[in-house]
C-alpha cells in the first residue's frame, strides 16, 4: 500500500542492535547482532500513527524529526551507523543522546568537498567518526565534535579479493563521466589512455580498462564507455569483473585521482596517479596529490610519465612495500574492519549489561 510517494509498512519492528542509515553502503558483515536498514522510501504505519498527533501539538518541529524520534523509540538501537553524506545520522544525537553514533567516510574528500561539508555540518556531534587517515582527522576535527578513529576507508576494508596470477601489464581505472568530448575531464582521461596506449604498443604490453559501468553504484552506459576508450586503442581489454579483482590480475594500476586508486594503494598494489584534473579546476585539488612522488606525476609529459611507468613495473614487491612505509602519505587498510567491529561489539554488549 502506498501513501503519497511512500510505501506503507504494516509491521511493528522489534528492537534491533544496529540501525544502518545508509543501507549499509560499506557492506559491513557483523555477526551475532540484529540490524535494521532504514528505508527512505517507506513509512511504518505504527510509527506514523504515533507521530501524527505530535505534528499538531508541536508547531516548530518538522514531521520528519518527529517520525525519526518515534522510529528510534520503536527500534531502540544501541548504535546507529552511516557515512558522512547521510544527513539523517547527524540528527540522532539531538533526538536521543543515549544512542551511540558511528559515522564513517564515504570516500576520501577533495578540499572543495571538505569546505562544503564544513558549511553544511559545522558543530555536529557524533560518538565516533572513522576517517581514512590523519589528514582527514586534522581537517574534520576542526568543526566536528567526535572521537576520531583512523581505520582506512571502511568500504574498501570490507571487500575481499581472490588471489590470482597477473594477466595484464597495465590497468587503467576508468573515470568516464559521459561528458562532452571537449570537456577537460574527457580530455584528461583520453590523454592518459593515449599515453598508455602508445607506451604499450612500443613495449608489447596488455592493457586492461576497469570500467566505471561495471561498478553497481555507477550508472553509465557500458557500450558508450567502451567506445570512448576504443577510439584511442581497439586493443584495450575489457571485462565484467569488479575493479578490485581486475587490480589483483594487473601489475600496475594507473588513474587520474580515483578513490579506488587510493584504496588499491592502501592494499599494497602498485598505483600511479596522474592528477591532471587539478590543473584545470580547483574542485579537483587533492590533499594527497600536491607534489610528484614515487606514485604521483602531475605534469602531462609523455617521456616523464613513461619513465615512471618503467620504474614502477621493474620495482620488486618488497622494495615497493618499503617505499609505501617511508612515504609521507599513509594509506591505511584495516582488513575486514576489525577496529570498527570491535567498537560496535563493545557498544552493544555494554548496552545489554545496563538493561
Amino acid at each position: 500500500m502506498r501513501l503519497f510517494s511512500y510505501n506503507l509498512i504494516f509491521k511493528k519492528e522489534k528492537k534491533k542492535d544496529i540501525v544502518f542509515f545508509d543501507k549499509n553502503f560499506a557492506k559491513l558483515k557483523i555477526k551475532n547482532f540484529s540490524y535494521h536498514y532504514f528505508d527512505y522510501k517507506s513509512l511504518n504505519f505504527y510509527v506514523l500513527l504515533k507521530s501524527l498527533p505530535d505534528v499538531f501539538k508541536i508547531n516548530d518541529i518538522s514531521f520528519k524529526y518527529i517520525y525519526l524520534k518515534n522510529f528510534l523509540e520503536m527500534i531502540s538501537p544501541s548504535v546507529v551507523v552511516g557515512h558522512n553524506f547521510n544527513n539523517i545520522i547527524y540528527k540522532v544525537k539531538r533526538i536521543n543522546s543515549n544512542i551511540k553514533t558511528i559515522i564513517y567516510l564515504h570516500n576520501r574528500l577533495y578540499l572543495d568537498q571538505i569546505n562544503q561539508f564544513k558549511k553544511e555540518y559545522s558543530k555536529i556531534k557524533s560518538d565516533f567518526f572513522f576517517v581514512c587517515d590523519n589528514l582527514h582527522k586534522k581537517k574534520l576535527s576542526n568543526f566536528i565534535s567526535s572521537k576520531f578513529i583512523i581505520n582506512g576507508l571502511t568500504k574498501n576494508n570490507e571487500i575481499e579479493v581472490n588471489k590470482k596470477r597477473k594477466k595484464f601489464d597495465l590497468m587503467i581505472i576508468s573515470e568516464f563521466r559521459d561528458l562532452p568530448e571537449n570537456h577537460f575531464y574527457s580530455k584528461s582521461i583520453k590523454n592518459i589512455a593515449k599515453i598508455i596506449s602508445d607506451y604499450a604498443k612500443v613495449n608489447n604490453l596488455k592493457v586492461l580498462v576497469a570500467l566505471n559501468s561495471s561498478r553497481k553504484e555507477k550508472n553509465f552506459d557500458r557500450l558508450k564507455e567502451i567506445n570512448f576508450f576504443q577510439e584511442v586503442d581497439n586493443k584495450f581489454y575489457f571485462n565484467k569483473k569488479n575493479s578490485y579483482q581486475n587490480a589483483e590480475e594487473s601489475k600496475l594500476i594507473i588513474c587520474l585521482a580515483s578513490n579506488l586508486g587510493a584504496d588499491l594503494l592502501a592494499r599494497g598494489y602498485k598505483v600511479l596517479f596522474l592528477p591532471f584534473l587539478a590543473n584545470y579546476s580547483e574542485k579537483y585539488k587533492s590533499m594527497y596529490l600536491k607534489k610528484n612522488s614515487e606514485f604521483v606525476h602531475k605534469h602531462e609529459n609523455f617521456k616523464e610519465i613513461t619513465k615512471k611507468i618503467d620504474n614502477l613495473l621493474k620495482i620488486k614487491k618488497n622494495t615497493w612495500e618499503k617505499t609505501l612505509i617511508k612515504s609521507n602519505m599513509k594509506f591505511i587498510y584495516d582488513k575486514k574492519n576489525t577496529i570498527m567491529k570491535k567498537i560496535i561489539k563493545k557498544i552493544i554488549e555494554d548496552d545489554k549489561k545496563i538493561y
